[in-house]
């Protein structure tokens, strides 16, 4: 749970109701970001219906196109550690990146183009990550969420 810990501080727990308290601890967080960002945002509209609104100056779906060749370079420049969510482990992934980087671009390019991105590749896997060597790993607050999400 940190990388300077070699003590599994949660062997002989209900693992379940650990599972549960950290969804909740970190779910509590996303809602008062949420709350947080709202509250900005809602002060912002009020402070500018005094402004005269003007056009924005780009769109989403301005986003210039990825071609393979950007593709491959990020692919070959992406760290080598792979996520427990990959289909494909990195090191196969830049192994072939010369057949795979015009599959990449053609998924960024139709994400950018539909406006979609695929569902399988929205899912991440959300690991507490104790924020000190030596805190509490009773309280949840302790921990922050780090999430894997699948390279591509």
């Amino acid at each position: 749970m940190h990388p300077s810990s070699n003590d599994n501080w949660f062997d002989g727990m209900d693992t379940a109701a650990l599972a549960d308290g950290f969804s909740a601890s970190f779910m509590d967080k996303v809602r008062l970001v949420k709350s947080a960002v709202d509250s900005g945002l809602k002060s912002m509209y009020v402070a500018s219906a005094q402004i005269p609104h003007t056009a924005p100056s780009s769109f989403l779906s301005t986003l210039t196109l990825v071609t393979a060749a950007e593709a491959a370079r990020l692919i070959q420049a992406a760290p080598t550690k792979t996520s427990p969510l990959d289909t494909l482990p990195i090191s196969l992934l830049k192994q072939c990146t010369a057949e795979l980087s015009s599959v990449v671009a053609h998924l960024a390019n139709r994400s950018f183009t539909v406006g979609c991105f695929p569902t399988l590749m929205k899912v991440g896997l959300v690991t507490p990550l104790l924020k000190h060597p030596g805190l509490d790993t009773s309280e949840y607050k302790n921990f922050r969420p780090i999430t894997n999400l699948t390279t591509v």
